[in-house]
Formats: structure tokens, sequence, C-alpha cells
């Protein structure tokens, strides 16, 4: 591929990435917001703010188009299903529905830990069937499996954004954790959000197809598998994200990459989409008797450009999986080095 051809992908990759966020960064106007309702799981009068509930899907449940429900200081030991919600033919950005943390509560203060229960339906919150949703600024933990799950098929959803959230320690063994998305649900978005110490994936898509989503300016670290798992068929954009550290459990079973891919036939590189992403190497090395190492390569003519015009990963299928090869950001003390896949930095 030419020089020309390829500064043309990777500016076309670009513009796509920045239209998809203008797009789903648009705040709802004022004007569309119904109202605003507040959460205390130990105050029934939410210090003299109304209308007030005791429970996050109680508020949920009540909730109409543009509404935004604020999460005061406390714990949450609950489930949340979000069912339903804007599912119109008409439903717009302007009815976002955003549950956040009140922004006058302590740093870390609000936090989400949902009671024990089985890997099914175990997870602390349920999308399905809704759009234009937005979760904002507070904790998840101690989830018995899946902190967020997002339904697919014809349950799936549409714009729902991650944002600003700490999620960890979801998913005790043998069930998932992290985040899952299933097929469909264009228009995902997981944003500034810190994702580590989750029981298998930190984030992962199921079914063959879906998306676009997009997975922008995450720190994803030391999860028990891979940082990032994406089957198939599925978009999806990675940008300046931070994968570091993962694959922290014993065994090789479910990978243990900072990013892997399912395969296809024909191969389909192209539905992921690697730009100006720090990816250091998987916590443990390969066990499986035999194994190949890769090294992470040297740039090579058939890597993209990034967002300032710098060389970034491509992605090409080994055996079932895809990598991420090519040249990542080290350590200053380590510049020059190579690295093997799975081995860890010190420091890492």
């Amino acid at each position: 591929m030419s020089s020309r051809r390829r500064l043309l992908f990777g500016v076309g990759v670009l513009l796509v990435v920045a239209a998809a966020l203008g797009w789903f960064l648009t705040p709802a106007p004022v004007a569309a917001q119904t109202g605003t309702r507040y959460v205390n799981p130990t105050d029934p009068t939410c210090g003299g703010q109304a209308p007030c509930y005791t429970t996050i899907q109680a508020a949920v449940t009540a909730a109409l188009p543009g509404d935004v429900i604020l999460l005061q200081a406390g714990t949450y030991h609950e489930q949340i299903a979000i069912t339903g919600k804007n599912n119109t033919t008409g439903a717009s950005e302007a009815d976002r529905i955003v549950i956040q943390a009140d922004p006058g509560a302590p740093r870390e203060s609000v936090v989400v830990t949902p009671p024990a229960a089985q890997c099914i339906n175990g997870e602390a919150f349920r999308f399905q069937q809704s759009k234009f949703i937005t979760l904002r600024g507070f904790t998840i933990t101690g989830a018995t499996s899946r902190a967020v799950l997002l339904l697919g098929g014809p349950n799936n959803n549409q714009a729902i954004h991650l944002e600003r959230l700490r999620i960890f320690g979801n998913g005790i063994p043998p069930c998932d954790g992290g985040i899952t998305i299933a097929g469909g649900n264009p228009g995902t978005l997981i944003v500034n959000s810190l994702i580590y110490g989750n029981g298998r994936n930190g984030i992962a898509t199921i079914d063959i197809a879906g998306g676009p989503h997009y997975l922008i300016g995450n720190t994803i670290h030391g999860n028990a598998w891979n940082g990032v798992n994406v089957t198939r068929s599925q978009e999806v954009f990675l940008v300046n994200n931070a994968i570091t550290g993962n694959g922290t459990a014993t065994g090789t079973i479910g990978g243990r990459f900072g990013v892997t891919r399912e395969s296809t036939t024909p191969p389909n590189p192209g539905g992921i989409h690697l730009l100006n992403n720090l990816i250091w190497q998987s916590a443990r090395r390969d066990q499986r008797p035999g194994a190949r190492r890769d090294r992470l390569r040297q740039p090579d003519p058939h890597r993209h450009r990034g967002p300032r015009g710098d060389r970034q990963p491509r992605v090409r299928e080994h055996g079932h999986r895809l990598r991420a090869l090519g040249r990542h950001r080290r350590h200053p003390q380590h510049r020059g080095r190579r690295l093997h896949a799975g081995h860890r930095l010190p420091g890492d």
C-alpha cells in the first residue's frame, strides 16, 4: 500500500471516530430534560431533595426521557435492570437518561455492589431493549458475574454510554467479569473508565456480529484473561487506551492477551481499529507446550497512521486469534528492547 493510500486510510478512520464522538458526546439539550431524581440508600429524604428514592432500580423504573438520576454517597446493594427505556422509534440523543454520581458526593463514595448470585443473572447492571442511557462516575464492584451486561439479538440496545466508571473485582470464578457486550448494541461507548482485577475479560463481546463499539481513553489492567476480547464480526474502535498486565490467571483457557480477536473466514482485520493505544503484554507467558512466542515486530509498511501521524499497530491473524503487533510505547529504560508476547517488564 502506498504512503498516500495509507495516509488517506488513516485520515478516513479518524474522521469516522471524530464523527462518532461528536454524535455520542453531544449533551442533551436542557429543555429536553424532564427533571432530576435523587437516590440515597440510607436517607429516605435525600437530604431534602425530591423526588427521592432509596434504590437505583426504583428511580430507573420511574425515569422519563431526558431525566437525570443523581446517586448520593453510599453503598447500593442491588442489581439494576434497565429494560425498555427510550425504546421507541423516534428516540434520540435529546431523550438520554443519565445515571450518575452526585457531583457533590466525595470522590469514590458512590459504590454499587450487588448481592451474591449465580453466574447467570449475577451482573450488577443489565441493559435490555434500551436506548440513549448513560452510567457515569461511580464504582461497580463485587458482582458475582459481570459488572455490566448489554443483552443482544432482539434485546439489544443502542447508544449506551459507560463513562468515568471504576469497575473492579467483579466475576467470581468461573463467572465472567468486567463488561460484556452481546450482538448488535450499535453506538456503545466506554470512555475514561478504570477496568481492573475482574474475572476473565476486562471487556468482551459475544455473538458473531455487532457494533460499532467505541473504547476510548480507558485503563484496562490486571484482568484474569484478556484485556479486550472481540468476537468475529463485531466492529470495535480502540483509541487512546492503556491495556496492561492482563492475563493474571493461571493456565491458558480463554487467552492471556492484551487485545485478542476471534478469527473469521474470510478474515476481517478491518473490523478492529487500533489507534494510539498503549498495550503492554499479558502478565503471564503462554504456558502451552511448544507454544510460539511472537515478538512485537518493528514498523512495517502495512500499518496505518494515528492521530498525530505516528505509525500504529496493524492486526494480523495468528491461529484462531488476531493479535495487535508493532511498536508499542515502553518505559524509557527499556527502549530499544524487543518484547516477547506475554513478557512483563519490571514495574508493570
